[in-house]
């Protein structure tokens, strides 16, 4: 491709060069573009392969979908034909009163930034080959991680150069007041708080637009804001980074959400790839320069997680007024598109009811509405009843529940924690009515899962408190 690399290509490029997909070339930059428009589609969270199938079939109609996608072929066109129309500040379509949309968020993309070449680290340099024994970790209770030695190969006068611009690169970086925290023993970094009291909008919330559905999503946006503002940082849990308002880097919900901001602000990305870190819908890049190679995934992400200068990085794009708006609607397109994707029934459920079943979706997508949305149709809004059904979803993932022999469920530790879960999101709200509602029972697990009159109730524990659960029976059943 001469001095045009496959990241650009990937980024900036429109035609494919080969195929991708099923027994398809799948040249890097071709893939990018491709994974590009089955995001716009809504169906890149899948593996290349399975989503463009999935299109092929549910979209196209092809009874016997290749899972390819050809140049000038039929489903390159057809992903083309179906991307969303750019926004222009008006929510869903309809018109928004008074409001003018920021430059921040204009619809036309910005031209390709100049990156002096520094957009070939990614397919230049070398990628570190580890394996378990030799990933990134961190012990618990440690504040730095543990990067074992693996071989490293002679770089070429190519990569040396690459090396030292992203080196040089990382030393002019802003510092932020990100500092290190504790949590639950483990150790990680920290910048921000809920976001409550961040006065910003998304351009496409913003105006006096008071239908059912803009109430609804309104009320959606207050809610989730509150899991930061959307320059927050912190690397102190399993997720091992998380941005924003709730996005977490080793879920992919970090990286859909970059892939929407890259869209629209060009520039953001060339941000990243000048600190030598890039991350596609389902991987993160980021440049090691002490041994020159690119660690990958979950080693790129322990990569950054205490370095202050990396993770000032993703501070930048949510706090420079260049960069500020466009992620701050990048992060409510992707809070749409799962947790705040409203189903018609709530529009008049009261807000408490709408702010909990979205904050347990953006928490736990996989047993939210947006998953699931005819399961909370059934509650009418009713909080305990909510409670419930998010139990009687949870109960299929064991990191979540424990089903005890008679089919009870208990929900997990901290799920009556003050401040948190049921009784933090929504302002408690939920939580306080199962405490109004249930009764609270003690006994061990083994003693309840023998009882069968507990048989399939839903149970979450009294926080601090042994062999105490409330017990809200058969809600949401």
């Amino acid at each position: 491709m001469g001095a045009v690399s496959e990241v650009s290509h990937g980024l900036f490029g429109q035609e494919l060069r080969g195929s991708v997909g099923v027994e398809g070339e799948n040249q890097p930059g071709d893939v990018v573009i491709v994974e590009r428009l089955l995001m716009g589609v809504g169906m890149a969270d899948l593996d290349v392969g399975a989503a463009i199938t999935k299109f092929q079939r549910e979209i196209m109609g092809w009874p016997k979908a290749d899972g390819r996608v050809d140049p000038g072929g039929r489903t390159f066109a057809a992903l083309r034909k179906h991307q969303p129309k750019p926004q222009q500040g008006k929510p869903h379509g309809e018109a928004a009163a008074g409001a003018a949309a920021p430059a921040a968020a204009a619809s036309k993309p910005a031209a390709p930034p100049e990156l002096g070449g520094l957009e070939n680290w990614p397919t230049v340099l070398p990628v570190a080959k580890r394996d378990k024994k030799t990933k990134i970790t961190l012990t618990k209770g440690e504040d730095q991680v543990n990067i074992p030695e693996i071989d490293v190969p002679e770089l070429t006068a190519e990569q040396k150069t690459l090396v030292e611009k992203i080196k040089a690169n990382r030393e002019t970086l802003p510092e932020y007041a990100i500092k290190k925290t504790t949590y639950h023993g483990n150790k990680g970094m920290v910048l921000g708080d809920s976001g409550a009291n961040e006065k910003l909008t998304p351009t496409q919330l913003q105006g006096d637009a008071n239908d059912p559905a803009a109430k609804a999503r309104k009320v959606a946006f207050k809610e989730l804001g509150h899991e930061g503002t959307v320059d927050s940082i912190n690397t102190y849990d399993d997720q091992i980074l998380t941005w924003g308002k709730g996005f977490s880097g080793k879920s992919g919900s970090m990286n859909e959400v970059l892939m929407i901001m890259f869209e629209q602000d060009p520039e953001a990305r060339a941000v990243l790839l000048r600190a030598g870190i890039d991350c596609g819908r389902n991987s993160w890049r980021v440049v090691n320069t002490d041994t020159g190679m690119i660690e990958t995934d979950d080693n790129a992400l322990r990569l950054m997680q205490f370095d202050k200068k990396l993770l000032g990085v993703f501070v930048t794009l949510g706090r420079d007024p260049e960069h500020q708006q466009h992620a701050l609607d990048a992060q409510w397109a992707a809070m749409e598109k799962h947790a705040a994707h409203i189903p018609e029934y709530a529009y008049d459920w009261p807000e408490s009811s709408i702010a909990l079943a979205a904050h347990l979706a953006h928490w736990s997508p996989a047993f939210g509405w947006g998953t699931h949305p005819k399961s909370f149709e059934k509650t009418g809004g009713d909080l305990v009843e909510i409670a419930g059904v998010w139990g009687r979803l949870a109960a299929s993932n064991p990191k979540y529940t424990t089903v005890l022999k008679n089919g009870a469920i208990v929900g997990p530790y901290d799920m009556m924690h003050e401040g948190h879960r049921l009784l933090g999101f929504a302002d408690g709200a939920g939580g306080k009515a199962v405490k109004a509602a249930a009764e609270i029972i003690t006994g061990t697990r083994d003693e309840i899962g023998d009882d069968p009159k507990y048989t399939n109730h839903v149970l979450f524990p009294v926080y601090d408190k042994k062999n105490q659960y409330y017990d809200i029976g058969m809600a949401g059943n």
